[in-house]
């Protein structure tokens, strides 16, 4: 597991929550995790169930990182990752029980892709890890809220995009695993740096036009 400096992670965190302060509510650009409302039979469980955010598309932007231990990678915090304490009818999706210990699965992650926390430590290195998610919920409408670092590895080909493919556990047997998801990530190079290269205005810039490429409402 690798552990990165904090200062370029939390830089990543901060730029895009103001970035996001005038954003669209959480649910539109945010994963919900809830329960399918398909009732099972009775020797079934309850499965859980992601609904995508309505104002991201893919593929999911991954902005060049310009100075510190993550120099070089393309990352991205958004989309977060709430479990849903509302029903969602709307999207055929139900509230989890707050007893739930709901969990990131990896299936499957192309070579060049890695996952890290928000720490900065590398997650899920390997098919059939799993991570419970933690985090404070945004509002009374989640049990919790957590970002995590999306990430590929420096020098990758710019033109092609990236993919990992995931399902939700429960990590205390309640509830059943959802079906796998893939989400795939495209790298994005900065426009431009200036002569002297890119500093923190240059982060800053990076992750505006990772917003500007991700947000937009899917008609």
């Amino acid at each position: 597991m690798h552990q990165k400096n904090l200062q370029c992670c939390w830089a990543i965190v901060l730029t895009s929550l103001v970035v996001f302060g005038a954003r669209v509510d959480a649910s539109e650009i945010d994963f919900e995790v809830g329960l399918s409302n398909t009732e099972p039979s009775d020797t079934e469980q309850p499965v859980l169930a992601l609904i995508r955010p309505s104002e991201v598309d893919e593929p999911y932007v991954l902005a060049r990182i310009a100075s510190g231990d993550f120099e070089g990678y393309y990352m991205s915090i958004e989309p977060g990752w709430d479990g849903l304490a509302v029903d969602r009818p709307e999207s055929n999706v139900n509230a989890l029980d707050e007893s739930a210990e709901v969990a990131l699965e990896r299936i499957s992650f192309d070579t060049e892709f890695a996952l890290y926390d928000i720490d900065g430590n590398e997650i899920l290195t390997s098919d059939g890890d799993s991570r419970v998610f933690v985090g404070d919920p945004e509002t009374d409408e989640f049990i919790w809220h957590e970002h995590l670092l999306f990430g590929v590895e420096p020098g990758v080909d710019t033109s092609q995009t990236y993919s990992a493919t995931f399902r939700f556990v429960d990590s205390n047997g309640v509830y059943g695993a959802s079906d796998e998801f893939t989400l795939v990530f495209q790298p994005l190079e900065p426009q431009s740096c200036g002569g002297g290269g890119c500093g923190a205005i240059g982060m800053t810039g990076m992750i505006m036009s990772l917003v500007g490429l991700t947000r937009f409402r899917r008609r």
